[in-house]
């Protein structure tokens, strides 16, 4: 993801299609591993196939690898929506280089 301030979308699907039963195994309170937050890079519209999601591996998304902190992020991004987006945007991704 580049630098930038890209907008975090509210889900759109679930991704119940990816297993992610050894996430659970290894977390049971581990709740909503197929709910997915697309981001918006900045400059474009709509999904951009880069997501928040839990998990170990990553193809250029924003991946919560240490399990126990996914259900906080989760609850707060599903609670948010940023105002005058229609419930569309939940927030602020800001990537910064070094």
């Amino acid at each position: 993801i580049p630098a930038g301030s890209h907008s975090i979308m509210a889900p759109e699907t679930s991704h119940g299609n990816i297993s992610t039963a050894a996430y659970r195994q290894a977390s049971p309170r581990l709740r909503c591993t197929d709910v997915w937050f697309p981001i918006q890079l900045a400059g474009t519209t709509g999904n951009t196939s880069r997501n928040v999601h839990v998990g170990h591996l990553s193809d250029g998304c924003v991946t919560v690898h240490e399990l126990t902190k996914w259900n906080a992020i989760y609850d707060y991004l599903i609670r948010c929506r940023v105002p005058n987006s229609q419930g569309k945007l939940v927030g602020n991704l800001v990537v910064k280089t070094s």
